[in-house]
């Protein structure tokens, strides 16, 4: 899958894709203060058009994991758990104790049930409930791995019907004021992803007999779909009362029918960039190389610019604004790859504990 930046388009993708996690949890940082007119920009087109990057995480993950599973089901499941599980244990104590912290300042205090809870819900970060997700995934993995690809086409029709119902369970009692799925709950339903992540198994399957069908032009027709889904999933938000609820650009109903549509599309635009873009293809897929510790890592560097920023403007903590907030990314941004990289560089058997 590499092209002459010696990038495919699944590291272009993730890359793209971790970036935009990165923007997410900075560039939206007291948006309710930008003006109206920013945050209606911002928050209703750009948080649509960035959400693609969780679906598209799972698409991958699943095309890989397939792929390996088939090789040794035992030793797919072994080396998920020798490269998953040290790192997220390392941040997410490290989070934890960052945590508790904090919250002793203001008398709150963590207790061991909160603690073991937060290990095995993901919940020490909030962003963490992608991984609680996929070693879920994971776990299942060898279940699939033996179906055909024609089985696993027959799953995608209700797995994509289980996950409108769930975003609609979680979205639609919004529009009344009423929060009936807490937020972290909704994330970390697999019902709310597993289409994503079988769809790429299923793409795998069929690649030897369709070929990499993204590497040619899709058809108008999949391309303007995905447009009007876009569109239909940026109104959606624009008349949700709570448009600033966090989460609530990502799981909306019409935003998952989005994403269904805008997924080849993105395929495409990636190997697009693979061939003819040459600087954009070593950029995002250097990020792509390292995307996992880039994860891990992103909700501490993100906090250290923003307590780094308030200490120098304390105005920052009342409003802020689009410009200050993206060069905020800028800089976690760029830490998070110069530290993930330069362990790699110093040590690859630090790296693969602590990324």
């Amino acid at each position: 899958m590499s092209s002459k930046s010696g990038f495919g388009e699944f590291d272009i993708l993730r890359g793209f894709s971790i970036m935009m996690v990165v923007l997410s949890h900075t560039l939206f940082y007291h948006v309710d203060t930008f003006g109206y007119q920013e945050a209606v920009a911002i928050g209703f087109s750009l948080a649509k058009m960035a959400g693609i990057v969780i679906p598209l995480f799972y698409f991958i993950t699943g095309y890989y994991s397939i792929r390996t599973a088939q090789r040794n089901k035992k030793r797919f499941i072994t080396s998920r758990i020798r490269l998953l599980l040290p790192p997220y244990l390392i941040w997410s104590t490290l989070y934890i104790i960052a945590e508790g912290v904090v919250g002793s300042h203001f008398g709150i205090k963590l207790g061991w049930k909160e603690i073991l809870e937060k290990y095995a819900l993901g919940d020490a970060a909030t962003s963490y409930y992608f991984l609680f997700v996929l070693f879920i995934f994971y776990a299942l993995t060898p279940l699939f791995a033996d179906m055909s690809a024609k089985q696993l086409k027959k799953l995608l029709p209700p797995f994509f019907i289980a996950m409108l119902a769930w975003s609609s369970i979680y979205y639609i009692p919004f529009y009344f004021g009423k929060e009936l799925v807490p937020l972290l709950a909704g994330l970390r339903n697999p019902l709310a992803w597993i289409f994503f992540y079988i769809w790429g198994m299923y793409t795998f399957k069929t690649v030897k007999e369709r070929g990499m069908y993204w590497r040619k032009p899709l058809p108008r027709s999949v391309k303007m779909l995905a447009l009007f889904a876009y569109i239909a999933a940026v109104l959606e938000i624009y008349f949700m009362p709570a448009k600033y609820q966090p989460g609530v650009p990502l799981l909306g109903p019409l935003g998952f029918v989005y994403y269904t549509l805008a997924l080849p599309v993105s395929l495409r635009i990636g190997y697009i960039v693979s061939q003819k873009f040459m600087f954009l293809s070593k950029l995002f897929g250097m990020y792509g190389r390292h995307t996992f510790g880039i994860y891990l890592a992103n909700d501490f560097f993100d906090a250290g610019t923003l307590v780094l920023a308030i200490s120098i403007f304390p105005v920052l903590t009342q409003r802020s604004t689009l410009w200050i907030n993206f060069i905020g990314f800028s800089i976690s941004v760029t830490l998070l790859f110069i530290t993930v990289k330069s362990v790699w560089n110093w040590n690859k058997k630090v790296y693969s504990i602590i990324f």
